[in-house]
């Protein structure tokens, strides 16, 4: 409903406007983390020892390089389904494709491989040796 003097139509159009404009750019720190986090998931899912073990750290993997995706490409974020809508509307959604070939048995390749170029648009990976110093008290 609009109010008199047009404000709901608005505040509309200025939400609508910082939606579009995208999040704030990640820090350096985040986008650490997160190539952090990536890069020990994609260890694990190459040092898995059978198919199960595999399942579930692709799963993971699949989330955690889906947001680097997306945080690096400046896009919002999202859980479940909203994720996969958004590495979608991100022209990412070869990352789901691998990683359904993996659930299928074709082999998780094609789905490092993904990752591993996920992980190289984000700067590379980011292994042993990585740390960061606790805030200031």
């Amino acid at each position: 409903m609009l109010d008199a003097d047009g404000t709901g139509a608005r505040m509309r159009a200025e939400a609508r406007a910082l939606l579009d404009a995208g999040p704030p750019l990640a820090t350096v720190t985040e986008l650490e983390d997160r190539r952090y986090g990536t890069t020990d998931l994609l260890e694990d899912l190459i040092g898995a020892r059978d198919d199960d073990e595999m399942l579930f750290v692709a799963a993971r993997l699949l989330t955690c390089a889906g947001e680097l995706a997306l945080v690096v490409q400046n896009r919002w974020l999202g859980h479940g389904k909203w994720l996969l809508r958004r590495l979608r509307d991100a022209k990412a959604d070869e990352l789901v494709d691998a990683y359904r070939a993996l659930v299928r048995g074709e082999g998780a390749e094609w789905f490092i491989e993904v990752v591993e170029h996920v992980l190289e648009s984000a700067g590379g990976r980011l292994e042993a040796g990585y740390r960061r110093a606790a805030p200031p008290r």
